[in-house]
């Protein structure tokens, strides 16, 4: 198993069994679209995150779509940082800024 596959895996174990777990920031982490589609699908079950950190990463135009897809059916999240993604789809690159968002680090 690769290093990325590994904390991918260990990542969605903790979320989905951490019944403490509150604050998490996964900023620089080089979380990719595979890895925020596994952690999307664990913040769809997970009832204690209230706060999640996942500045600059490069979590690609799949995975924002995962993440969208699993705010629809999670209560307990009300702050995201999303500070400096990088979003790809096909060719076309879009990042976002603080001066994009009026205010891109809360919910």
């Amino acid at each position: 198993m690769y290093p990325k596959e590994i904390f991918k895996n260990n990542l969605q174990r903790l979320i989905l069994n951490d019944q403490t777990l509150t604050h998490l920031d996964l900023s620089e982490n080089e979380i990719d679209e595979e890895g925020m589609q596994a952690l999307s699908q664990a913040l769809k079950v997970n009832q204690t995150l209230t706060h999640l950190n996942l500045s600059w990463n490069q979590i690609g135009y799949e995975g924002m779509q995962a993440l969208c897809e699993c705010l629809k059916v999670n209560q307990t999240l009300v702050y995201l940082d999303l500070v400096r993604m990088k979003l790809r789809r096909g060719n076309a690159s879009i990042k976002s800024s603080p001066k994009s968002q009026p205010n891109p680090s809360q919910l």
